[in-house]
């Protein structure tokens, strides 16, 4: 009695949360998931608690009301897309548990994905192939596998090398069949996929990585130069893969090359140097030349993009080469840099190198003026406040009375934004710059005035 009361009590919850009829706004996606999570924590629970029968048709409810909800969310995010995978696996599960015949459920499956017009179990086989016991990812394969052959040989395409060649109804039904093999670590069935519709650096990385996990790293490293030189002779839109260079170099490793696996890992650093190819380089590089190389890297760096030299010289602590950096630099170069780079770089310098922080404060706050991005015109003020007051406090008047001139020349017409900048050069500063500390206190300076003002 318990548990059916528990059960009636869960039916309620699934209706509460969803709460079919609002609409859900972007900002409050996040939140509104979070209550469907808790809702299906609690189904998962009566799972492993043996009501896995009466939580299947709760499950089966909830996924329903999912697909009821999908046109009352924005869900940019993919919020409820990847709650209602995790559902979707919770409901594969407790069939299982409950003992419900495998041919029915993955005929189920099948059905969902074949009326999921809300892309919802778009690519859901990731998950699936983890849920399914070994009876139903037999029974799951057995399906896919009639369904490609039955494609293929509808397509009419003879001898194509590119799977780019083949329909849709091909291409899809392949891919669910190469996570099926992944998952059973089937290279001989991965390979005959290959040879039907051909190979790509995907299925290099793939194949690849299965030799792997077994442990046959040379025949690994085969598959990883196949990838590489088909990378080099064709252009892969969704196949391509960035990982074959440091599966690569991983291989090299463990074969003993160690050499090998730096060099290849200097030459990329020199040819895109970046923050991830530093730590890449330094993986292969042992603790006593650690110093040595990464001074080479950092001269190496010196020919790269402002970008670059910024964000490495971040990562390792050369400020005194970033501060030059940012001292020889034209101001539109800067402006020209994301603020993800530079506003960080900026903190870090405002102790040590003030003007070379104002000087990219500057930069932070031209750089919105200048797109006219008018509801960031509150944090270009804000950027410009801070150099204004690391000029002040240096001796650099100089450079901030140029700021304000070029400000007044070519941006007087923005006019949500001129007037309260004019206000920051005459040091009254718009309220909202103000910190709660000092608007507090002229509040209670006020209140206690004579006349209120």
């Amino acid at each position: 009695m318990a548990k059916q009361h528990r059960i009636e009590s869960l039916v309620s919850e699934i209706e509460e949360a969803l709460d079919l009829g609002s609409f859900v706004p972007y900002r409050q996606s996040w939140d509104f998931v979070r209550k469907l999570e808790s809702v299906k924590e609690k189904i998962d629970d009566l799972v492993m608690k043996g009501a896995a029968k009466q939580c299947v048709l709760l499950c089966e409810m909830f996924l329903s009301g999912c697909y009821e909800k999908a046109d009352e969310i924005d869900d940019s995010g993919g919020n409820l897309g990847m709650f209602f995978e995790e559902l979707f696996c919770s409901w594969v599960e407790a069939r299982q548990k409950a003992g419900y015949v495998d041919e029915e459920t993955v005929h189920h499956i099948l059905k969902w994905m074949d009326n999921d017009e809300y892309g919802f179990c778009y690519n859901i086989e990731q998950k699936l192939v983890k849920a399914l016991d070994r009876q139903g990812l037999s029974l799951f394969e057995t399906s896919i596998q009639s369904r490609f052959d039955k494609a293929v040989s509808s397509a009419k395409i003879k001898d194509s090398e590119r799977i780019y060649d083949y329909p849709y109804s091909v291409r899809r039904n392949a891919a669910t069949l190469k996570v099926v093999y992944i998952a059973k670590k089937d290279i001989e069935s991965y390979l005959n996929l290959c040879k039907k519709v051909g190979t790509t650096p995907r299925d290099c990385e793939n194949i690849a990585n299965i030799y792997r996990e077994k442990r046959r790293s040379r025949d690994a490293l085969i598959w990883v130069d196949k990838g590489l030189e088909l990378e080099k002779t064709d252009n892969w839109p969704n196949e391509s893969s960035r990982h074959l260079p440091i599966l690569k170099r991983e291989l090299l490793n463990e074969l003993g090359q160690k050499k090998d696996a730096f060099e290849s890992a200097w030459s990329e650093f020199k040819a895109y140097p970046s923050e991830f190819a530093y730590d890449e380089l330094m993986k292969y590089v042992s603790k006593k030349d650690r110093e040595n190389w990464h001074k080479k890297a950092i001269e190496e760096v010196m020919n790269a993009s402002l970008p670059v030299i910024i964000t490495l010289c971040m990562k390792t602590q050369e400020w005194e080469i970033l501060y030059e950096s940012i001292n020889a630099a034209e101001h539109e170069d800067l402006e020209a840099i994301s603020h993800y780079t530079t506003e960080k770089a900026a903190q870090e310098l405002e102790k040590n190198h003030p003007i070379e922080a104002a000087k990219i404060y500057r930069a932070l706050g031209m750089r919105i003026v200048k797109a006219k991005k008018s509801k960031y015109y509150r944090i270009a003020l804000d950027h410009m406040l801070k150099a204004k007051k690391l000029y002040s406090e240096n001796n650099c008047e100089d450079e901030w009375l140029s700021l304000v001139e070029d400000v007044r020349r070519d941006h007087y017409r923005k006019y949500s934004f001129i007037g309260d900048f004019e206000k920051i050069v005459l040091g009254r500063y718009p309220e909202y710059l103000e910190s709660f500390e000092e608007r507090t206190r002229k509040r209670w300076k006020k209140q206690l005035s004579d006349t209120g003002e």
